[in-house]
């Protein structure tokens, strides 16, 4: 017996789920946005109540920040520099004293960028630890052995298209995160599912390109919702410098599923049966990404798709069950109403159940089930300070 294992062995990564986070991603502070520091900062402290004391999570809360030649395989060297200037421009003010009689420009801590999209003194650290997070998670799923990894990393990086930041996105989180996972482990087919409330049109507007990324986005529709692409069916019209009618990628390796506003979980989970889930499996992937946006919860300020907080454990479920082959990670995108986002984060963390050989075809035929996921608990949510579900 004297090789025996101890029967208190740590689990293996295997078993096991790593929260990312980072400090700086705290610091990208634009005053009445509704994209603010405290998203991640409730997100982290619920999912460690909720499963930091057990041994199912592992926290990571100083990944590496994303190197320029990641940033440049997604997005193009003129995206790059331009972010680049405003940073330093914005940095350069933010370090000159308030009141110099010998300077002859207005000092300026925020730069806008568009309506929705601007840069101040730390959103250069922010954005490179968010790029570096979502990069991080990517690592520990093919370097590491981790079953799961979850980026709670911002700003978030879906709107950001490759010669363009907009959206409150600045850097492509997942798109970066997808060829790093390329260029570094060799992974070729990687799927980017994108559950935030609006459609990722900068992470389509590269993958649609390639057939051997596919991206797929269940999401609000409707012409006047932002940011207007996603579309499925009607007239053709140009979107930030793109077509966008019929939207299916060089190889149909694009699939979009815009709802109605109230879709609910009943209609999310059949534009999962019907199109996604058999689209994933089919295309087979070594990795998975989760654009995870939570702002398709009922008490979203944004977004109106009416899903519950525990929606998002099935929804994790269903996606991880149709590319049982994959390696699955998670990387935040919208979300902000703070209580609610941090109760579907837990849902989302819970540690997930072995996925089996033939479980595709299981998780297809669970979405179409006329069933609602529980909500978190309760008992959870008093545990947390969220008050009752």
């Amino acid at each position: 017996m004297a090789n025996a294992a101890p029967t208190n062995a740590a689990p293996t990564n295997a078993t096991r789920t790593l929260l990312i986070t980072h400090p700086a991603c705290a610091g990208h502070h634009i005053a009445h946005h509704p994209e603010q520091p405290k998203r991640v900062v409730a997100i982290e402290a619920a999912v460690v109540a909720a499963y930091g004391d057990n041994k199912d999570l592992a926290r990571d809360a100083c990944p590496a920040d994303a190197p320029r030649d990641a940033l440049l395989r997604f997005h193009g060297e003129r995206h790059v520099a331009r972010l680049e200037g405003l940073f330093d421009r914005v940095e350069a003010d933010a370090r000159a004293p308030p009141f110099d009689p010998a300077r002859t420009k207005k000092r300026r801590p925020m730069l806008s960028i568009d309506d929705d999209t601007a840069v101040m003194a730390k959103s250069r650290a922010a954005a490179l630890a968010s790029c570096g997070g979502a990069m991080r998670a990517v690592d520990a799923v093919l370097r590491d052995g981790y079953g799961n990894a979850f980026a709670c990393v911002r700003p978030p990086g879906h709107h950001a298209t490759p010669t363009q930041a907009m959206g409150f996105c600045l850097f492509n989180n997942v798109g970066v995160a997808a060829l790093h996972a390329r260029e570094t482990y060799g992974v070729r087919r990687v799927a980017v599912v994108d559950v935030d409330v609006h459609h990722g049109n900068g992470t389509e507007a590269y993958f649609r390109d390639d057939a051997e990324l596919f991206y797929a986005s269940f999401h609000q529709g409707g012409g006047d919702f932002y940011p207007g692409t996603g579309l499925t069916r009607g007239s053709a019209k140009v979107v930030n410098g793109a077509r966008v009618a019929g939207e299916t990628g060089v190889a149909r390796n694009v699939v979009n599923c815009p709802l109605a506003k109230g879709a609910g979980l009943r209609g999310v989970r059949r534009c999962l049966a019907d199109k996604i889930l058999p689209a994933l499996a089919t295309f087979d992937p070594g990795l998975v990404i989760l654009s995870l946006g939570f702002d398709a919860l009922a008490k979203d300020p944004i977004g109106g798709l009416d899903l519950a907080p525990g929606d998002y454990a099935e929804i994790t479920r269903l996606v991880a069950a149709a590319a049982p082959a994959a390696k699955l990670v998670s990387v935040l995108e919208g979300g902000y109403d703070v209580r609610e986002i941090s109760r579907a984060a837990v849902a989302h963390a819970r540690p997930p159940g072995p996925r089996a050989p033939g479980a595709a075809a299981a998780a297809a035929a669970a979405a179409r089930a006329p069933r609602r996921a529980p909500a978190i608990s309760d008992d959870l949510g008093r545990e947390l300070g969220l008050g009752p579900g």
